[in-house]
């Protein structure tokens, strides 16, 4: 029913989170394997919840992506440049948000 498409669409979000730091991971010339990704998406997912008090996790976010990436293997700019492409797919889904909400608000 409606709780089994939920748990399905929630779960295809968290996969593909994951496979997002995996290709950013690669395009960073790591050879990471698939359980490094994982890792870090679930120190980030931790992150999010312990920071909830900081506006937009705003530094704490992109220190939890060093120290994840650093744990992990990779070096720090890696995590930084995870945080930073994941800051800016934000924003640009944001603004495309604000684009379809002038276009289609019809009051």
């Amino acid at each position: 029913g409606r709780l089994a498409e939920v748990v399905a669409i929630e779960t295809t979000a968290h996969v593909l989170l994951i496979v997002e730091i995996w290709i950013v991971i690669q395009a960073l010339g790591s050879s990471a394997s698939w359980i490094t990704p994982i890792i870090v998406e679930g120190g980030v997912k931790f992150v999010t919840v312990a920071f909830a008090f900081i506006p937009g996790q705003l530094g704490a976010s992109e220190g939890v992506y060093a120290l994840l990436a650093v744990a992990v293997g990779l070096p720090a700019a890696a995590g930084l440049s995870l945080a930073l492409v994941r800051r800016v797919r934000g924003l640009l889904i944001a603004a495309a948000g604000v684009v379809a909400l002038t276009l289609f608000d019809h009051r």
